[in-house]
């Protein structure tokens, strides 16, 4: 990643916990430090499940996923990822070393909501960031109070498990 924009403001909300999911530590280190320089809250994965692992103990708040990794790639850590209630909202940036369409075709039809080239500059990349982080605080589906699913996201879940022949079992109450 090009840092040319590293030492910029800091962002508005120095909260903000971004899961780093990346084989190669390099580049998980560089990356972890630019983004604390921001002002991030950072957790750093070197394997799909460990990601999965990471995700499940604390949901962040966005996910950069590498798609080329052994064991898991990153196609499949989003797989998962959406089919957990508890991380099926969380936005996920596809880092690849590739800037293949078909990569980029692939990682959004598994769920994933931007994909950039490793290559990308630094300065991009922050952007892309805080517009996901934006945009999922708009419309995270979710009640602001209690966080549970909005009703279109319990349909959407319900019409896909019926669509797919999956079993389930639904109970709602509202207050």
């Amino acid at each position: 990643f090009v840092a040319d924009l590293v030492y910029s403001s800091p962002m508005t909300d120095p909260k903000a916990y971004l899961l780093l999911v990346d084989d190669m530590p390099d580049i998980l280190s560089t990356l972890s430090r630019l983004l604390e320089l921001q002002g991030y809250r950072i957790a750093a994965a070197g394997s799909g499940p460990e990601a999965l692992e990471l995700a499940k103990r604390e949901v962040p708040d966005l996910i950069l996923l590498d798609v080329d990794m052994p064991q898991m790639n990153g196609f499949e850590v989003c797989r998962r990822l959406r089919a957990n209630g508890k991380t099926q909202q969380v936005p996920i940036l596809f880092l690849s070393g590739l800037a293949e369409p078909s990569q980029k075709i692939e990682g959004l039809t598994a769920g994933g909501d931007d994909c950039v080239a490793k290559t990308t500059d630094f300065g991009e990349l922050k952007a892309r960031i805080e517009s996901l982080l934006r945009r999922h605080r708009r419309g995270t589906g979710a009640n602001p109070v209690t966080g549970m699913p909005s009703p279109w996201v319990v349909e959407e879940g319900v019409t896909q498990r019926i669509i797919d022949r999956r079993p389930f079992a639904l109970a709602i109450a509202d207050i």
